[in-house]
């Protein structure tokens, strides 16, 4: 069972260091001059990974089953 978390933990060190590199490149872009690319890149970055963080690995639709 360590292995499993320690992959997990690795997992989410990497979508960590993605997703602050992504924000990061967004930043470069507002202050590069392209302000409205930016704004919705990081909308659009920071959604994705909300989404990622809420849905449910095993595909439910959040209703619980019918008997």
């Amino acid at each position: 069972m360590p292995k499993f978390y320690a992959g997990q933990r690795r997992g989410h060190y990497i979508s960590l260091a993605l997703g602050a590199m992504y924000e990061a490149i967004m930043l470069v872009a507002v202050l590069k001059g392209y302000a409205l690319e930016g704004v919705v890149g990081a909308a659009v970055g920071i959604g994705g990974m909300i989404w990622a963080i809420r849905r449910d690995p095993n595909g439910s639709d959040g209703n619980p089953p019918e008997p």
